[in-house]
């Protein structure tokens, strides 16, 4: 689930962003508030719990609004919430988490997917099939390696009103500085 942090108008476009130290935080920007037009506008890691952002002159807008969103660096709290955004259909809160030179290596036909680019068109498909991934029993984390076992249930590409399909999935992540740099799933045996 998303954690909202406070943030204080220091003048005109001009704001700071609190949380707890140590954790990431991403600022969205929207000239409405419908969840679908939150965007991307910053990423800052909290040293000193608090970071100060600069709205870029987006136009003559009746209204700016903003809000930011405190993201754990945690290798297991990044998967965790990796997986609440895909579970939630927000593409861009997961992407958040996924390095620029991630590598995800997944089961046949996808195959090796380099970077944030192709890694997109994989998180979006899973969100227009309507994904749901649950864990099953616990992640282990060992330093920067989590792995973890998973029932990926999803509409069928093909067929929208045939039953859902479930996938099992044997699946290991490495997470450095809160960022998912190498992610491989496979079919549970």
């Amino acid at each position: 689930s998303m954690t909202l942090s406070p943030i204080a108008a220091l003048g005109d476009r001009v704001f700071q962003v609190t949380g707890p130290s140590g954790h990431r935080v991403r600022v969205e920007a929207s000239t409405t508030l419908l969840p679908s037009d939150w965007r991307f506008r910053a990423m800052e890691t909290l040293g000193e719990t608090a970071f100060t952002y600069t709205v870029p002159d987006v136009g003559n807008f009746p209204e700016l609004f903003l809000r930011s969103v405190i993201l754990p660096i945690d290798p297991a709290g990044v998967m965790d919430t990796y997986t609440d955004a895909i579970n939630q259909g927000d593409a861009d809160a997961a992407l958040a988490l996924v390095a620029e030179d991630a590598v995800y290596d997944r089961p046949p036909p996808l195959g090796v997917l380099v970077g944030k680019a192709a890694i997109r068109g994989f998180v979006e498909s899973l969100i227009a099939r309507q994904a749901r991934v649950e864990l099953v029993g616990t992640r282990q984390v060992d330093g920067e390696n989590v792995s973890w076992h998973s029932r990926v249930t999803l509409q069928d590409a093909n067929d929208p009103k045939a039953p859902p399909i479930v996938v099992l999935n044997d699946s290991a992540s490495v997470v450095r500085d809160g960022l998912i740099i190498q992610h491989t799933a496979k079919r549970a045996q």
